[in-house]
């Protein structure tokens, strides 16, 4: 069963739940909002450097074979993803790289593409689950995957609210309203706004719903474990922040004129400042090349890199969230 199947009857079931779920739905909603997108890039077999010449500092998709690995081609064409270039929101994993990117919420604009809520998807090779049937695993990856795209925004209330499973039914009549609220303020912009009907993406209202039965206080998204268990039991028998998360694939490529901050290992760090000392900076008025470029316009968050770039990239989004 996917991580959010069935979820309002799941909390209406346990008081406890269904408050904590209550108390942190208007925060869980500002952070699913404004949380950054992190990707982590800047392995051996590709550099950073390497993107930030041959690349003119476009981040590629997984059509790359260089930049993608083999098993992660297998892995697109096993659930039926497409060439994706991948992020988590708010989480950055070292095993991917040696240099931590954050981009803003803003970043999607303009891309298409998906999400998945990870779960079975994430955990199958890493945990003794109780099935691990490749069709199964079809199955439930695409009952747990939202598309992204221009579209693909959602009107829904300031906070997931648990109601009694027959009630939740008839939920979907306020969306009804908010769309033609949303419609009619549109073209008659004198109304006044109602923060109630705000518009959000379809994937991060998902995401706030998650952090709100999961993580109730927003924080130990970054540190702790969910609040409970998924259905399956997997949250509970894997040590991996990438089984309780949302993986975010686009499917075009994604250029680090657009990162916000970043954070690289001191090694890496130290090969940039040879480059950028053993070339200078182009004179006034040139076109800077794509790492000045990339230099002059995002926030380094340690002057000398850190063996815990992950972490300080990490600590920089929830602050992007007011966290």
């Amino acid at each position: 069963m996917p991580v959010l199947d069935k979820i309002d009857s799941r909390i209406y079931e346990d008081p406890e739940w269904k408050r904590t779920a209550r108390a942190a739905g208007k925060q869980s909603r500002i952070t699913a909002m404004q949380i950054p997108l992190l990707h982590v890039t800047g392995s051996i077999r590709f550099p950073f450097l390497r993107l930030c010449t041959e690349y003119a500092g476009k981040i590629p998709t997984s059509a790359d074979a260089d930049y993608a690995s083999p098993s992660t081609r297998h892995k697109e064409d096993e659930f039926g993803f497409g060439r994706s270039l991948y992020f988590y929101p708010g989480r950055a994993h070292s095993e991917y790289g040696d240099v931590a990117l954050g981009f803003p919420a803003s970043v999607e604009e303009g891309h298409t593409g998906s999400v998945t809520t990870t779960g079975y998807y994430a955990s199958a090779d890493r945990a003794h689950l109780p099935c691990n049937d490749p069709a199964v695993r079809r199955t439930y990856v695409a009952a747990s995957t939202y598309p992204i795209g221009p579209n693909e925004m959602v009107l829904v209330p300031p906070w997931p609210t648990p109601l009694p499973p027959k009630i939740s039914k008839g939920f979907a009549l306020l969306r009804v309203v908010a769309g033609v609220w949303y419609s009619v303020h549109k073209w008659l912009p004198f109304l006044p706004r109602l923060r109630f009907f705000q518009k959000i993406r379809r994937w991060r209202a998902f995401f706030a719903i998650m952090l709100a039965v999961c993580f109730p206080d927003n924080r130990d998204y970054w540190k702790g474990r969910p609040f409970r268990d998924d259905p399956d039991g997997i949250f509970g028998q894997v040590d991996d922040w990438r089984a309780w998360t949302f993986e975010v694939r686009f499917s075009e490529p994604e250029s680090i004129r657009n990162v916000e901050a970043w954070c690289p290992r001191p090694e890496v760090w130290n090969e940039i400042q040879e480059v950028v000392l053993g070339t200078g900076f182009p004179v006034a008025g040139a076109v800077p090349n794509p790492l000045v470029d990339f230099l002059n316009n995002s926030e380094l968050l340690d002057s000398r890199g850190s063996p815990e770039y992950t972490k300080k990239l990490e600590r920089w989004a929830q602050k992007r969230c007011g966290l």
